[in-house]
């Protein structure tokens, strides 16, 4: 990801995602499959929250386990 070329001119927020449930997004390594990686998370919500001047929120799923 470029910080360097993304301007937050006219975004009022960022809101990652992290919930869908589809074949695609899971086999891609993205949506709900991030739930299982939460250093990954951790990573990602941080160098976005350190590298934006916008709220940055998350959507995620509960988990059974």
């Amino acid at each position: 990801f470029c910080f360097g070329c993304f301007r937050c001119n006219d975004v009022a927020a960022v809101d990652i995602n992290m919930g869908c449930p589809k074949a695609f997004s899971i086999q891609g390594g993205m949506g709900a499959a991030l739930l299982t990686k939460p250093e990954l998370i951790h990573d990602i919500l941080t160098t976005l929250k350190r590298n934006l001047d916008v709220p940055v929120t998350c959507k995620i799923r509960l988990l059974k386990s």
